[in-house]
């Protein structure tokens, strides 16, 4: 019955954003656009596979793009996922930054890569290599751990998986974040100095 799926569907939004920061004082709206991003950053996760954060629920530039382009920003990018796992972590979450890092540890490939962009069940979509895709699930966990919020969950395979492999592939990127150039790109630079010190 509808009636009982919308109660439940509310009773889970409202548990979902419990525990966050208040931050509505801080703000010129009562804290509106906060409270709508956070949900937003929310919708963005998968309920199959729980942590997996899809880039976006859109295609930019869709007038643009016919639908032979599956994949635009429905996509994992780990990127775009730890950024808004720290955006969650930032606002009182300790719980999604968790979950997304589980998720990222099981996307991992042997080597200590990741997949330019993957869909949610980890198959890949890209075959790119963007080196800053692997420094950001590092810097994910330092900031897990430096927030005390890692619970039971210990990064450190994922972490020298990741540092040895920016250390044997870096410093030149195969491409940088916009898939234009490759070679030796400050912010690919900026995220695996970061990765790299974070790890350490």
């Amino acid at each position: 019955p509808f009636a009982q799926h919308r109660e439940r569907y509310i009773e889970q939004w409202k548990r979902a954003c419990l525990h966050f920061h208040p931050l509505e004082k801080f703000s010129g709206d009562n804290g509106a656009l906060y409270h709508r991003s956070r949900e937003l950053l929310l919708a963005h996760e998968d309920k199959t596979y729980p942590g997996a954060l899809i880039a976006s629920l859109s295609i930019p530039w869709g007038e643009a793009k016919g639908d032979e382009d599956l994949g635009g920003y429905h996509l994992v990018w780990t990127r775009d996922m730890v950024n808004s796992a720290t955006g969650m972590l930032a606002s009182g979450d300790l719980t999604t930054p968790v979950r997304a890092l589980i998720y990222l540890a099981c996307s991992q490939h042997d080597d200590g890569g990741f997949s330019q962009n993957f869909w949610i069940n980890g198959d890949p979509y890209w075959s790119g290599i963007q080196l800053d895709e692997v420094a950001f699930p590092i810097m994910l966990a330092w900031r897990l751990h430096k927030n005390g919020a890692l619970r039971d969950f210990d990064p450190l395979p994922l972490v020298r998986a990741a540092a040895a492999y920016l250390v044997r592939q870096g410093p030149a990127t195969p491409q940088e974040r916009w898939e234009e150039n490759a070679g030796y790109s400050p912010s690919t630079l900026a995220a695996v100095i970061a990765g790299l010190t974070c790890a350490a």
